[in-house]
Order: C-alpha cells, then sequence, then structure tokens
C-alpha cells in the first residue's frame, strides 16, 4: 500500500512541475512536427535558416523601414528566433532521450487526459536549458552577423529612423526629444548631429494642414537642436543663417542661440559682429537683438565679458537718443549685467536718470527704470556712488517692478526684470558697493516705515552683513 501511494505522489510531482512544457503542446503547434524524427529535424532546419536569414535581412534594413512598422518587424523577428531555438531544443533533445521522449513531448496532455501514467523521464531542466542555450547562441549570431546593428537601432536608431523618415510628424518628434536634456546621452553620437544638420540644411518646402510652411518650424528646431549638441561641425551653417536677411527671423534666431552654445572664439565674434549691424528700433531684429545678448552671456569668461560689456553699453547709449525696441534694450542690460564689469561708470546710471526725468508714467517707461535698476547692481562702480544715493532719494517710493522673463524655447525662462520696489533695486546697488560709510544711510531706510516691506528688508539685510564685515575685521586685528 506504501509503495503506491509513494508512486502516486511521484506522478503527481512529474505533473506538477513539467505541467507547463506539457500545456504548451496542448495547442497542438507541434504534434506534427513531432511525430517523426525526421520532419522534426527538417523543420528546424528550414526554421533556423528562415530565422538566420529574415534576421540579418531585417538588420541591415532597420533604417530604411517605417518607424512604426520596425516595432512589427523586429517582433516577428524576435518570434521566429524563439521558435527556432524551441525546435532545435526538441532535436537536441530527441538525440539525448530518443523516441519515447519525443513522444512524451508530442502526447503529454492526451496521456494525462485518458489517465495514463507517465514513466518516461520529461528532463524539463535540461531541455529548459538546451533552449536558452540556443536562443541566446542565435542571438549572439545574428548581432555579430548585422555587425550590431540592432544593438545601435536600440541606443539610436529609433531616433536616426525619425530624423530621415519623410513624414514631417516623426522628424518632429525626433527634434523634440533632442531638445529635451534627458537625450543627452545622444548629443554626442555623430550620426544623430549628421541628421540634425541634414534637417537643418533642409530646403524643400513641406505644408501642414493650415497651410503653414511646416519644414520652417523644423528647420529652426533642428538649428537649436544642434546647439544644445554643441555641434562644432555645424558653425558654418549656423553662421549662414544668422547673416542671411533672406532667412526667417526665427532661423536666426535660433541659429544665435546655437551659436552661443559653442562657445567657440569665432562664434562669438559673430555674434558681437551682428549686433553691431542690427538695427534696435525695428521690432523683429530687437528680438534677434535679445537672443543674441542671451547667446553671448553663456558661460561668459573674461576675455569676452569686456567686448560684451562695452557693445552693450554703446547700444545702451544710442537708445538713449532713439526710442528702441524693449527686447534690444532688454537683452542689452540683461548682458550688461553678465558682463559684470565694475571698473568704470556704468551706463545703465545715465539711461535710468533720463528715464526717471520723463516720469514713469506707461509700462515702457517703468521697464525702462527697472531694467536700469536691475543692471546697476552688478556695473555700478564707486564713482557712482552718490549719483546712486541720489537717484535713490528722487524715485517715488511706490513704484514697483514687475516680472519679466523672455522664454527660450522650452527652456526655464530668462529674468530680466525681478520682481521688486524699484527702490530696492537701487538700494542693492548701493549696497554693493561696499561702502561702510553708507551703514547709517542704510539704517535709516530700514528704519523708515513709510517704506516698502520689502525695501525695509533690503535694508536690514545689509546692514547685518555690514556688522558681520566689521566684526570680522576687528578680529583679524
Amino acid at each position: 500500500m506504501s509503495d503506491r501511494i509513494s508512486e502516486l505522489k511521484a506522478n503527481v510531482r512529474t505533473r506538477t512541475r513539467y505541467s507547463f512544457f506539457i500545456q504548451a503542446h496542448s495547442l497542438g503547434l507541434f504534434t506534427r512536427t513531432l511525430s517523426t524524427r525526421i520532419r522534426l529535424r527538417v523543420t528546424a532546419a528550414l526554421c533556423l535558416l528562415f530565422a538566420l536569414l529574415l534576421g540579418v535581412g531585417v538588420g541591415f534594413h532597420l533604417y530604411e523601414i517605417d518607424p512604426l512598422l520596425v516595432i512589427v518587424v523586429v517582433t516577428v523577428v524576435l518570434f521566429t528566433v524563439i521558435t527556432s531555438a524551441y525546435l532545435l531544443a526538441l532535436v537536441l533533445g530527441d538525440c539525448f532521450w530518443g523516441k519515447a521522449w519525443r513522444e512524451l513531448m508530442r502526447d503529454g496532455r492526451a496521456l494525462l487526459d485518458r489517465g495514463e501514467e507517465i514513466r518516461v523521464v520529461s528532463h524539463n531542466g535540461l531541455f529548459l536549458a538546451f533552449f536558452v542555450a540556443f536562443l541566446l547562441v542565435m542571438m549572439a549570431g545574428i548581432h555579430v552577423a548585422t555587425l550590431g546593428q540592432y544593438g545601435e537601432y536600440l541606443r539610436i536608431g529609433a531616433t536616426l529612423n525619425m530624423l530621415a523618415s519623410r513624414d514631417d510628424v516623426y522628424v518632429s518628434e525626433a527634434l523634440n526629444n533632442l531638445a529635451n536634456p534627458l537625450s543627452a546621452h545622444l548629443w554626442q553620437e555623430p550620426k544623430i548631429v549628421a541628421a540634425t544638420l541634414a534637417v537643418a540644411r533642409r530646403d524643400e518646402i513641406s505644408r501642414d494642414e493650415g497651410g503653414r510652411d511646416a519644414s520652417l518650424s523644423l528647420r529652426s528646431l533642428a538649428i537649436y537642436c544642434l546647439g544644445r549638441m554643441q555641434a562644432l561641425d555645424a558653425e558654418a551653417l549656423l553662421e549662414e543663417v544668422l547673416f542671411d536677411v533672406e532667412e526667417d527671423i526665427s532661423l536666426r534666431r535660433s541659429a544665435a542661440i546655437s551659436l552661443g552654445r559653442l562657445r567657440t572664439l569665432s562664434a562669438r565674434r559673430s555674434l558681437l559682429k551682428l549686433i553691431g549691424k542690427l538695427n534696435a528700433e525695428d521690432a523683429m531684429q530687437g528680438k534677434l537683438l535679445f537672443d543674441a545678448y542671451y547667446a553671448l552671456s553663456i558661460d561668459i569668461d573674461a576675455k569676452i565679458s569686456k567686448r560684451l560689456h562695452r557693445v552693450a553699453s554703446d547700444k545702451i547709449r544710442r537708445c538713449m537718443s532713439v526710442k528702441c525696441d524693449l527686447n534690444a534694450l532688454g537683452g542689452a542690460f540683461y548682458a550688461l549685467k553678465a558682463a559684470s564689469q565694475r571698473g568704470s561708470h556704468c551706463v545703465a546710471l545715465d539711461m535710468y536718470q533720463m528715464a526717471l526725468s520723463q516720469g514713469a508714467e506707461d509700462a515702457r517707461s517703468l521697464a525702462v527704470l527697472c531694467m536700469s535698476a536691475d543692471a546697476l547692481r552688478q556695473c555700478a562702480c564707486r564713482e557712482d556712488h552718490e549719483a546712486l544715493r541720489r537717484v535713490f532719494s528722487q524715485t517715488s517710493k511706490t513704484l514697483v517692478c514687475p516680472a519679466v522673463w523672455q522664454k527660450i524655447r522650452g527652456e526655464t525662462g530668462v529674468s530680466i526684470i525681478d520682481e521688486e520696489p524699484l527702490n530696492a533695486k537701487l538700494l542693492r546697488a548701493v549696497g554693493n558697493l561696499n561702502f561702510d560709510a553708507d551703514y547709517d544711510w542704510i539704517w535709516l531706510i530700514g528704519d523708515d516705515k513709510r517704506q516698502p516691506a520689502e525695501t525695509r528688508r533690503v535694508a536690514e539685510g545689509y546692514t547685518r552683513l555690514m556688522i558681520e564685515r566689521k566684526k570680522q575685521a576687528r578680529q583679524q586685528q
């Protein structure tokens, strides 16, 4: 009785342990294939040949297939490789364990349904090892035969395929992905850079559903991406677009920002040359001027900061005699702050005094005052000290500067004006000069309840800073 119970338990363990492989054959997919040894071997050989030819053929033509169709084709290749590996494992199992094992793999479910006992060892652990080994060998063989095309496609192929597509939707999606910092691992890939350059050089015109030139936005985005990639090979193209007055202003603006990101001396010289040519009174050229100033301010170094300070100061002086576009003026003040040169009188003080004398009657006048005061925090020097204190007393306590930002595509906006009271900005300009003699004057401002709360907080901060500086000076003595 105990022997019978042990035998039944062994049968249950066999059914449970190997039920996966037996159930796989209940679909009947390999029933006819497993009926004879020769049929199994011929089927496995044909399937292996088809899988290898299909895998290698597709591997060398991945970039010629529609991006969406690639997913289907690669899935078919993977399915044929898995099927081939499975059949090869069956062939090897048949060689080792004979006809009885093959019949078990074919009729296992039927045997269970008839209630017959399975007396043949299934060897499913070894069979699984054979299957995995054949699968890995086949995949490695296809990888070597295609010179690593599948691996490259997984890494950069999808993006390359979309960039080369004739469908503008795919190209736009690829470029938007490249513009994202999360795709920075693709920026140094030579093939990606070359494909982006090809889009930037497009000369054919395509229309979207609204009848607009879709290729224009694609070129502009591609030019912007070249800057994100810091593609030095694109410098000649970017300069050509930048100085071509026939090109659309959106292309020229993208080219200006991208040139700034290249950070080469020749690119920055081109931007300085452009600033000298543009008319600050024109609204469209004013936007391009802002982008040129912003581009020059990216990772600015000592070599370029002096020239940038001089060029921006010259443009601001000209704007004191003519009515410049606010974008152009904002760019000049932004560059003035970025250059941060304190060696001589700051032209922003002259602009502030002129705008103050004309009154802050409209939004433009207030914007000019606020931009000037913002710049004074970075460029005012000691000879401007008395004038700064004088204009502070002349400035209305009620004037508040609104926050002004300039958007550069999908990036974080560039701050042109920080939101705070106008006289708080002037107070910062005085405090940054580090005159200890200003302590009493700044303390009185902080104690003046007629001043805005923000201005008083700024004054208190500078008085505490002066006290700390005096303490440190005493300790050093």
